[in-house]
């Protein structure tokens, strides 16, 4: 039976699909040889819908639908109005009489329902008023609406699987219940949602290419576990780059390469895409926000106050827009707190403590983190909780320490009330270890604003990339990166990876955020000077690019002949190994390929061709202080150094000891040097006389 109106989004979609299934019966002939009047008679018992919802669905129904839907939905109306037009002529020519306004209300109702405008139109014309003028209409808010939307849009996903599976058609959906109707349409949802999306890793390989980890964030997880808490089967589950744009048949979450905010329905339904980093988007959505209600809405999860402060709870962590007095009581036990565990917890346990009754604010006990845990997304293994608590105790200890230690250094800039008022400058440092760089505050953000600040910039010249977080929107823009969400404007970043070099300058970002004043001092105002020292250099060496064409340089011929491949390994570079990548003899340009024989971390550098030249006779007059013996026995002792130091460095905690980066370095370079001495008593002479300054040229070495 054709469901009642109830001005619902439930009942609203179940609706569109009692239209497509009529829709898709009248075009397969399924009412050939029945008179349509009696057809439309026997239907109508409980089909009656009220005049005062008419003239919603008359004024906001084809704002509901998409764009690729509209033109083809208003033919159709169309014809249902003829349709109309001839039922109501059938009746009238068997009744032998005028029609009475009941029975052609109530036959126009029973008949396509109220979706048409066309029907209106005649309901109005025959009865003045009684459509819709004679009860108030309800007033729908934008939000509304736009909820209204999205759930259809989900729906239609549904049927677009049903008219494409062999086997099924929109017609599945016709039951002599409206209970019957919504439990078909859950029923063939589970069934036919087969393709799911969502956002993965993006990391480089060892070739420098981006390859997608099967590992989402805490917005993609909370989607799949809705799914999967709606009965869909969630096991198959592709990950893709954020930045890609759907273009394949399925459900699409957290991502749209920026384009959506909300929930959009493509070719028919045939994409579907839930986001929420396009257009008009708010720090008060998520991708799990919008996939929850369209839930609701279709019939497929119930609405209830657990599943109303998990959703609460992932939103707010995704647009990290906590309240800063909650973020710093949080942070006093932060270790055993939500906010501190969420990235390493499962949703599912996250999603139980809600459903126990549990609060955000819960703090977990020892017996709680012994009994539950962290389980690595590839290789699966399992971590009691209560080690990663322990480790997240340290990790507060260093944040306070890092960010203590900056104040100290210099590295803030207060920009005012009428600004971003105090900001943290984060110069990421190398990792002597892994040869990647990575932030001194390790926990980021949030750390930062419990600590007081309102704002955090990480700089990362040697990634090629900076992020900024500002609690206030950031009413500029930058040459470089992009707003991660435009409308809120809180987080702008340029991301390692993307291949773009770095032009922008630190000293710009503190510029746009202090509205061009600002004042330093200590490391920051030393780091502020070489970068603009450095800036000046490289435009010395572009002006002697552009007079390269005058200046005569060897030939590749002979270049390669005096500098062949493999064969360099410049003092200076700080490196392990290098080789000419490339010579320009029309430039005098000479590219070196660096590769780190501790890390392995690959580099690119490019010198003119005096400067190379200068590199090289340097290394060839430290090259001659040894012998050809001595050489190889000081190559000895290089390796044998390095060997240990890895070794030091790999087998001692540093961090929960309360080392910093720089205490680190000298604790291994002390080390390092006893342990040299300690070789060199069994060395040559040269060496023993030398011992000190031996031990230090291999220390600069490593």
């Amino acid at each position: 039976m054709w469901l009642r109106f109830q001005l619902s989004t439930k009942k609203f979609i179940l609706q569109i699909v009692r239209i497509v299934v009529l829709l898709y019966n009248l075009s397969m002939d399924k009412l050939k040889g029945t008179p349509l009047n009696e057809v439309l008679k026997s239907s109508a018992k409980e089909a009656a819908v009220l005049p005062r919802e008419l003239g919603f669905v008359r004024e906001n129904f084809f704002e509901m639908v998409s764009a690729d839907d509209r033109e083809r939905l208003e033919k159709r109306f169309n014809l249902w109005a003829e349709a109309l037009n001839d039922a109501l002529a059938a009746e009238k020519e068997e009744a032998g009489r005028d029609l009475e306004k009941e029975e052609i209300i109530f036959i126009a109702k029973s008949f396509f329902r109220e979706k048409s405008k066309p029907i209106l139109d005649i309901l109005e014309k025959e009865f003045p008023g009684e459509s819709s003028g004679s009860v108030k209409k309800k007033k729908y808010k934008k939000g509304e609406i736009e909820r209204l939307k999205r759930s259809q849009a989900l729906a239609d996903h549904t049927i677009y699987k049903l008219e494409n599976t062999p086997g099924h058609g929109a017609y599945d959906l016709h039951a002599e219940t409206e209970e019957e109707s919504a439990k078909i349409f859950a029923e063939k949802t589970r069934l036919l949602w087969d393709k799911l999306f969502v956002h993965g890793m993006v990391v480089k390989d060892g070739k420098g290419n981006n390859t997608i980890k099967a590992i989402a964030d805490l917005d993609g997880k909370s989607c799949l576990l809705l799914l999967k808490e709606a009965g869909i089967d969630t096991r198959n589950v592709t990950y893709t780059d954020h930045e890609e744009e759907p273009r394949e048949e399925g459900l699409h979450m957290d991502y749209s390469a920026r384009k959506v905010t909300g929930i959009e329905s493509r070719e028919n339904g045939k994409i579907v895409i839930d986001d929420h980093h396009g257009e008009g988007a708010t720090r008060n959505t998520s991708a799990t926000k919008f996939l929850y209600e369209a839930l609701v809405d279709i019939g497929l999860l119930p609405k209830n106050e657990a599943y109303d402060k998990y959703v609460d709870f992932v939103t707010t962590e995704d647009n990290k827009t906590y309240y800063k007095s909650d973020l710093e009581k949080a942070f006093k036990v932060y270790w055993k707190r939500l906010q501190g565990l969420v990235n390493y917890m499962q949703p599912e346990d996250i999603w139980n403590l809600f459903r126990e009754g549990k609060n955000v604010d819960v703090r977990l006990d020892d017996e709680y983190l012994k009994n539950h845990f962290s389980i690595h997304p590839e290789t699966k293994e399992k971590k009691p909780l209560k080690e990663i608590s322990d480790k997240l105790k340290g990790m507060v200890d260093q944040a306070k320490k890092a960010v203590s230690r900056l104040e100290k250094e210099g590295f803030f800039v207060d920009t005012g009330k009428e600004h971003y008022q105090k900001v943290l400058i984060d110069i990421a440092r190398k990792n002597p270890k892994t040869g990647t760089f990575s932030k001194q505050v390790y926990m980021g953000n949030d750390a930062v604003r419990a600590l007081g600040y309102d704002g955090y910039v990480v700089w990362s010249p040697e990634e090629k990339s900076f992020v900024i977080y500002t609690t206030r929107p950031m009413d500029f823009t930058l040459s470089q990166g992009f707003s991660v969400r435009e409308s809120s404007n809180n987080m702008w970043m340029k991301p390692r990876g993307n291949g773009e070099h770095l032009t922008i300058t630190l000293r710009e970002i503190l510029e746009k955020l202090s509205g061009g004043k600002f004042e330093t001092g200590g490391k920051l105002k030393e780091y502020l000077e070489e970068e603009e020292r450095e800036a000046k250099e490289t435009e010395f060496v572009d002006d002697k690019k552009a007079e390269a064409d005058t200046e005569t340089f060897p030939t590749e011929e002979e270049f390669r002949k005096k500098y062949p491949d493999g064969n360099i390994f410049p003092r200076k570079n700080g490196k392990g190994n290098v080789s000419v990548a490339k010579y320009d003899p029309a430039t005098g340009l000479v590219t070196c390929y660096f590769i780190d024989t501790v890390s392995g971390k690959e580099d690119e550098k490019e010198y003119s061709f005096p400067d190379f030249e200068k590199m090289m006779a340097e290394e060839v007059e430290e090259k001659q202080e040894f012998s050809q013996e001595e050489q190889a026995e000081f190559d000895e002792f290089l390796n044998e150094a390095r060997e240990y130091r890895e070794e030091v460095a790999g087998g001692f905690d540093w961090e929960s000891e309360g080392y910093d980066e720089d205490e680190k370095k000298r604790a291994l370079d002390l080390m390092t040097e006893v342990y040299i001495k300690k070789l060199l008593k069994d060395s040559s002479d040269h060496f023993k006389k030398n011992g000190k300054a031996i031990a230090l040229k291999i220390i600069d070495k490593i």
